[in-house]
């Protein structure tokens, strides 16, 4: 894929080639913008519900708020690999 590029000074038209790898991690990048948005609005939505059902406080739903967003963070901080191998397995 090449991008073309125009010099203001001298008018020309030089060609470059797209970086394909700066391409996908943008891709990937705006998906996972996309759905860690989407999952803190489920969560706004369901602190609602949980401090009634559990009868807490503002305080608590927040606590519990920063706590769930803590949890999303072991995600791409965990050695996936192994722990999913080790737990995948069925033999």
């Amino acid at each position: 894929m090449t991008m073309k590029t125009t010099t203001i000074e001298t008018g020309e038209i030089s060609r470059r080639k797209l970086n394909k790898y700066a391409c996908a991690c943008a891709v990937v990048g705006s998906m996972i913008s996309i759905i860690f948005g989407y999952d803190t609005g489920v969560m706004s939505g369901a602190m609602i519900f949980i401090k009634e059902e559990f009868t807490i406080k503002e305080g608590q739903v927040e606590v519990l708020a920063g706590i769930l967003n803590l949890c999303a963070l072991w995600g791409p901080c965990a050695p996936e690999g192994p722990l999913i191998t080790s737990a995948g397995d069925i033999r």
